[in-house]
């Protein structure tokens, strides 16, 4: 009886091993197409459904996206002489679309560049709103153009860059614009500009609209100068320091200083004699939206899910690829 127990147990282990092992050898020889399957199948899924982190761990910040439907409120403070308060008036910036434009330079070839349609409303009072289109170059959202409800139109050929994009604690960059005037044809009413930009370090600004984190904080100076006998002569030396966050996609907070007597050594920010400058005012922002508008909304969910529906089919035939190898192998 013992015999034939250890008889019936050792079949029975045999059986077993010949009926499986065909499977095993099979999951072996298909382990490195099974493997290469599922891998592609992750990433395609993570791509899809997940954000990326290298921006994260990136100390560069690159030029935001802006969307149809973005909208900025900022407040403006300007300081008035011989006033007890400072003149304040709100303005919102809305994107309306996208664009580009031509804009003629004297002596040299025309400049165009994609841009984004930006409406500004101004409220000088209850009563009395300004609505003005700008135009900001999608590179790094310098102003290029604007077209006022009068019949002026002004740009920038080249153009005052306030945030050369992308931006690290360091970063230092300079240039020179100049500003025209359509249709008036007195050259004179034109202006020349130089600039020198740098991101002196990144801190946290409170705001009207709360407080952002990890601001970028940017040292801009301007100057404005006119030909006079042949010689560059500066007529006034602004300085802004412009407040930054990837989190608004925007400047948050900007302080406005000038300088009307200015030395004449002066060549730039650090060189020649110190001089006196004022404050001039600020803009603060006070309330922003992200949200952009909904065919925009459903353009992008419908993109999501039919990646996603796309990676299911994908995985699903995978699979089942594997499964009749499989089976085919037993």
């Amino acid at each position: 009886m013992e015999n034939f127990l250890s008889y019936r147990k050792a079949r029975f282990g045999w059986m077993i091993k010949m009926k499986f092992e065909p499977l095993r050898g099979t999951l072996k020889d298909h382990l490195g197409l099974t493997s290469i399957v599922l891998a592609v199948v992750v990433l395609l899924v993570l791509s899809v459904t997940t954000p990326s982190f290298t921006a994260l761990a990136d100390e560069e910040e690159e030029v935001p996206e802006w969307e149809k439907g973005y909208r900025w409120r900022y407040r403006e403070s300007i300081p008035m002489p011989d006033m007890p308060d400072d003149i304040e008036t709100e303005f919102e910036m809305e994107v309306v679309g996208d664009g580009r434009v031509n804009i003629p330079v004297e002596g040299g070839d025309d400049i165009s560049d994609d841009t984004y349609e930006v409406k500004e409303t101004v409220d000088l009072d209850e009563d009395n709103q300004t609505e003005i289109e700008f135009h900001y170059r999608k590179d790094d959202l310098a102003q290029l153009y604007n077209n006022p409800e009068y019949d002026i139109d002004s740009g920038y050929a080249p153009a005052i860059v306030r945030l050369d994009f992308p931006l690290w604690v360091g970063k230092e960059w300079n240039g020179d614009a100049r500003r025209f005037l359509n249709p008036v044809e007195d050259p004179e009413l034109d202006k020349n500009f130089g600039f020198w930009g740098n991101v002196e370090n990144r801190t946290s600004v409170d705001t009207g609209a709360g407080e952002f984190e990890d601001t970028y904080m940017v040292n801009l100076t301007v100057l404005q100068y006119v030909e006079e006998g042949g010689e560059d002569v500066i007529e006034e030396v602004r300085r802004f320091e412009i407040y930054y966050s990837p989190e608004v996609k925007n400047i948050v907070h900007q302080d406005n200083y000038a300088t009307r007597e200015v030395p004449d050594d002066y060549e730039g920010p650090g060189e020649g004699e110190d001089f006196k400058e004022d404050w001039v005012g600020n803009e603060t922002l006070i309330d922003y939206s992200l949200e952009a508008d909904e065919e925009e909304e459903e353009e992008e969910a419908s993109f999501v899910g039919v990646g996603i529906f796309l990676v299911i089919i994908g995985a699903g035939t995978a699979s089942f690829y594997v499964y009749k190898k499989v089976k085919k192998s037993l």
